[in-house]
């Protein structure tokens, strides 16, 4: 049959599993901090693959615009992990 999963193995994933979802927690909270052309901006370039001109062409604004509204939004989520100490292990 099928070669089963030690009990170390299930304890590793289960582990991993809770560190992905503390991971996915915080940055969902950290993304709320931003504004919301910035959340959307950030999502449409980094969940959805979009290019900046792309986002650009969708929000109306020029692709230089779009660019550095995204950069801020980096530099407030990086400001927000840093003051909540969330930097370890990223």
């Amino acid at each position: 049959g099928w070669a089963q999963p030690s009990p170390e193995d299930c304890l590793m994933e289960k582990e991993a599993q809770a560190e992905y979802a503390e991971l996915l927690r915080r940055l969902y909270e950290a993304i709320s901090s931003l504004t919301p052309a910035q959340a959307r901006r950030v999502h449409a370039r980094y969940m959805l693959g979009m290019k900046v001109k792309d986002i650009a062409a969708m929000e109306g604004i020029t692709p230089s615009q779009a660019g550095k509204s995204i950069h801020a939004a980096l530099r407030r989520l990086r400001r927000y992990f840093i003051r909540r100490k969330w930097t370890s292990g990223l």
